[in-house]
């Protein structure tokens, strides 16, 4: 950058990217110190990746992703509140020496983890028993069909009843009516000898009576 874009740049103020960077910078700051209020207490020792990881993933969660705030940018938040108000010691290994995590507000994100998974495990429940239910509902039900042979036909005398070809019971003139569990959409035939004399399909009604 020339000594006139220079000059110019400090005329008229920073550009739009900058004043948008130099803005994020300041709600940053300002997130940290908000946070280092509720869970930063003194005494004790705690490393730095203690420190962001509940700064990004527990309170701030608007900066989880990298995109947001990195962990680069996480420690030099760390390190300049540090330095204006925890006053702690660093070593190369990360650690702070007299500084801590604050019990209470670790205990508060741990109870409230455990509520999530609670409630996220709620949501996959009731999902499940939806599901369930869905596919017991398209599953087919069973009914019950009864069969009744009135005596009226006289060329039903010696009837017999059958599902497909499976015979099922005599159902002529005189013999009790027969009652069976089927599904909508099985087929049943009343037969003399080899000739089917009616068939009957089962409908959708739970319960359903036919009579010849």
């Amino acid at each position: 950058m020339g000594f006139f874009d220079t000059l110019t740049q400090a005329m008229t103020g920073p550009t739009p990217q900058e004043a948008a960077h130099l803005h994020r910078a300041k709600w940053l700051e300002y997130d940290f110190y908000c946070f280092a209020q509720a869970w930063i207490i003194p005494g004790g020792h705690v490393h730095s990746s203690e420190i962001l990881k509940h700064f990004k993933e527990g309170i701030q969660k608007k900066y989880k992703g990298e995109e947001f705030c990195t962990d680069i940018e996480g420690l030099q938040l760390l390190a300049r509140w540090n330095e204006r108000y925890g006053h702690a010691k660093w070593n190369p290994k990360g650690t702070y020496i007299g500084i801590q995590l604050n019990p209470a507000a670790l205990k508060a994100y741990e109870d409230a983890k455990k509520e999530d998974a609670k409630a996220k495990e709620a949501v996959r429940e009731s999902k499940r028993k939806t599901k369930t239910k869905k596919k017991k509902l398209a599953e087919p039900q069973p009914l019950t069909a009864t069969f009744k042979n009135t005596g009226a036909n006289p060329q039903l005398a010696k009837a017999e009843l059958y599902y497909e070809t499976t015979r099922w019971g005599n159902i002529g003139h005189g013999d009790p009516p027969i009652s069976v569990g089927s599904f909508t959409g099985h087929r049943w035939f009343v037969k003399v000898g080899d000739k089917v004399m009616k068939e009957m399909v089962i409908g959708r009604d739970p319960v359903q009576e036919f009579t010849f």
